[in-house]
């Protein structure tokens, strides 16, 4: 049966726990470091924290919104990517007539070196940081409850047109 305090505060009382070796030396510890608590405000907040299922929910809730965010942005960078190789395709076989037979075998040469050329244009571009997708859309996602009602695309940012490069390097 826990016993009143004497003194201090009579809504407070006084228990006698068993507690491990290894969580008595952490507790220890943990008050020493920190200077400005006791041994008892430390079990009476973890206790606290523990009944009102607080500290792990809140900790978990921040988490979950931190994936979600995430994966939305991943959602909505793939779907960018997934369009723009789309488009690329189309205009691609709309503007690139089929090749004779003749010339497939020069074809085939050049194609190497110059998929090597293009694989090492695009390690250079992404090392600066800068890549198309973060110049096209912007990090930030927007607030769906910004969006008009009935309208998806509401807050996507306006197209950007590409400029022509005058890097000869530039595949």
């Amino acid at each position: 049966m826990p016993t009143l305090t004497r003194g201090r505060n009579p809504n407070r009382v006084q228990i006698n726990p068993r507690i491990s070796a290894d969580n008595r030396r952490k507790l220890r510890l943990h008050v020493v470091h920190r200077g400005d608590t006791t041994e008892a405000a430390v079990v009476d907040a973890a206790l606290t924290a523990y009944w009102d299922n607080t500290y792990d929910s809140v900790r978990l809730q921040r988490r979950i919104e931190r994936l979600a965010k995430q994966i939305a942005r991943i959602e909505r960078n793939l779907g960018f990517v997934s369009e723009l190789h789309a488009a690329f395709i189309r205009l691609w076989l709309a503007h690139t007539p089929e090749m004779p037979a003749s010339s497939k075998a020069a074809a085939e040469r050049s194609a190497k070196p110059r998929y090597e050329r293009l694989l090492d244009f695009v390690a250079q571009h992404i090392a600066t940081g800068k890549t198309a997708l973060t110049k096209i859309v912007p990090d930030e996602l927007p607030d769906p409850s910004s969006a008009l009602p009935g309208s998806s695309n509401a807050e996507l940012p306006a197209p950007v047109a590409a400029e022509p490069s005058s890097d000869p390097s530039v595949p």
